[in-house]
């Protein structure tokens, strides 16, 4: 009887060890997790302020909500230092730009960012001046921590995609009819 009773508990401290083991994965993989999450932030955070990047959207909400595919390497907000183009396209037809859509060179004259370290996060609001309509007009972008992103521009069409260097960015820039 006394052997059993030490049986028993010998293997009621091992169960207890193991289920503590478990935890101590399931915490390693959310650490592991976390660190990866902040340096996806960090490295998103240097992008952004590097004025450097380019916005590839892959869909295109309409504003009455229809969702379609967009030809990403057509469609993207490109921003160099105080520059910046937008363009919209197609892959079947043909526009004002030559992609089936229309390019617009101009200035960004207001630049806001809002880095939200908690949900790790940004929202950047641009206002950009150009030929096509000769008052700002606004883009705001909604950047998670790995990059993905949403994109208004001038509040009738919603983009999503990701921001990504400009030097690893492949898009085609149409003829740009309005140039700052």
């Amino acid at each position: 009887m006394k052997t059993l009773i030490i049986i028993l508990c010998m293997l009621s401290q091992v169960s207890i060890a193991v289920s503590q083991e478990v935890k101590t994965k399931k915490e390693l993989r959310k650490e592991a997790r976390e660190a990866r999450l902040e340096q996806q932030f960090q490295a998103t955070d240097s992008l952004l302020n590097s004025k450097n990047f380019v916005f590839n959207a892959n869909t295109k909400t309409s504003s009455s909500g229809y969702q379609r595919n967009a030809a990403s390497g057509v469609n993207f907000i490109s921003v160099n230092a105080d520059n910046v183009v937008t363009q919209t396209g197609s892959n079947n037809g043909k526009g004002y730009n030559d992609v089936g859509g229309v390019t617009v060179k101009g200035k960004i004259t207001k630049w806001d960012m809002i880095k939200d370290d908690k949900n790790k996060s940004f929202n950047l609001h641009l206002e950009v001046v150009s030929s096509l309509c000769g008052f700002p007009y606004d883009i705001t972008i909604a950047v998670s921590a790995d990059g993905r992103a949403t994109a208004s521009m001038g509040g009738n069409s919603l983009f999503d995609g990701n921001i990504v260097d400009r030097d690893y960015a492949h898009i085609y820039t149409g003829e740009a009819y309005f140039v700052y």
